[in-house]
């Protein structure tokens, strides 16, 4: 199989029309818990975090080297 990864940034959404864009002046959220999990939410068994990782200064995440699946 050929390895996958899933990334992604944590800020706060301050602004008036709360547009889920990175706006200027938006804060970005460091020591964050971002839980991976596999499966849906149908079918996945209580419990079942799959990975973890805590942001960045910057707000990054990243999970890396993840096996086709669904997340």
């Amino acid at each position: 199989f050929i390895p996958s990864s899933f990334s992604g940034r944590v800020w706060i959404d301050e602004d008036v029309n709360r547009n889920n864009t990175i706006d200027d002046g938006e804060l970005f959220m460091s020591g964050v818990d971002v839980y991976l999990f596999e499966g849906t939410m149908a079918n996945r068994p209580a419990q079942s975090t799959w990975r973890h990782e805590v942001t960045d200064a910057e707000g990054y995440y990243s999970f890396e080297l993840l096996p086709p699946g669904t997340y």
